[in-house]
């Protein structure tokens, strides 16, 4: 009797052991989980100007070092001419609203934009696109030193009377025989020994009814 009550907890120690992991590392999933989507879906740039509830002016970077300006126009409810960048668009089921974004190389380096997270707010919907995908939407994904590329016709729609389009794109500084005047960027690319740099950046589109 005494071999199997002992059998008995030994059982159920293995069991409550196995439960505790499961526990520990379901919370650590979701912990990682929530802290990577609010760092996406909330970045904050190193200065924003808000012309309007539309339109920004945003400087972006690394380390509060100034890389990348991002200028979002309020384009109105009908695409540009010519239509691009359209394939998904249904003027008959959405309701949408349109803009053009600018980015501006502020250093002395190549900046490529390597990838994009779209998360759609009202829909809490987000889609992941890469490099090829970004090559036939903008004019260029590599942005020569002081330098700008322009994207027409991004677009934003919703089911409701409002809703926002957060971009989150993914951004490497390239490896150059160019060196960079600003101290704190040279001293980073430094300690990288070799590797890109890479930041994020964010494109808000917001939609009104």
């Amino acid at each position: 009797m005494k071999l199997k009550s002992r059998s008995r907890n030994q059982l159920w120690a293995k069991v409550f052991s196995i439960l505790f992991c499961l526990t520990i590392i379901t919370s650590l999933v979701l912990y990682i989980t929530n802290n990577f989507i609010q760092r996406s879906e909330n970045l904050t740039p190193n200065k924003l100007i808000q012309k309007n509830s539309r339109e920004s002016v945003g400087i972006w970077g690394l380390d509060q070092i100034d890389i990348l300006e991002v200028t979002i126009d309020y384009c109105g409810k009908r695409p540009e001419l010519p239509f691009e960048n359209l394939s998904s668009f249904n003027e008959k089921k959405h309701n949408a609203d349109f803009y053009s974004c600018t980015l501006r190389n502020l250093t002395e380096l190549p900046i490529k934009i390597s990838s994009a997270e779209f998360f759609s707010e009202k829909g809490d919907r987000k889609i992941n696109k890469g490099h090829k995908y970004l090559k036939k939407k903008w004019s260029s994904t590599i942005i020569e030193p002081g330098q700008t590329v322009h994207r027409r016709n991004l677009w934003v729609w919703g089911e409701r009377d409002d809703n926002r389009l957060i971009i989150t794109y993914q951004a490497q500084i390239l490896n150059s025989p160019n060196t960079s005047s600003i101290k704190k960027l040279a001293e980073r690319i430094a300690q990288n020994e070799g590797d890109s740099l890479t930041f994020p950046f964010q494109v808000t589109l917001q939609f009104f009814r």
